[in-house]
């Protein structure tokens, strides 16, 4: 089952974590799962199409915030980072 983890982190703003415990991936993969329908060699035997981590980077990109992903042994972890200055402004009209 993914853990999500939502925290405010001094200095980079607000880091919003998904991690799972699945095959993770490969470092060759690595530079290349937020392209449009990349799927990587593990992955044939997982349902989708390739467009889950692109849409998130693209979405993460348009509101000024970075992707970070790194492997958990096991498993993936999927930080989605919102810069300090974006993440203030949210949280003081309320909208996180």
């Amino acid at each position: 089952m993914p853990r999500r983890d939502f925290r405010h982190a001094r200095g980079r703003g607000l880091v919003l974590s998904v991690r799972d415990d699945g095959p993770g991936i490969a470092d060759e993969d690595a530079a290349r799962v937020t392209e449009q329908f990349y799927r990587a060699a593990k992955a044939s035997a997982v349902p989708g199409e390739g467009l889950g981590l692109s849409m998130v980077a693209a979405i993460a990109h348009a509101h000024g915030a970075t992707l970070e992903l790194v492997a958990a042994q096991p498993g993936l972890r999927v930080s989605l980072i919102i810069p300090e200055h974006h993440a203030t402004g949210a949280e003081q009209r309320g909208t996180i």
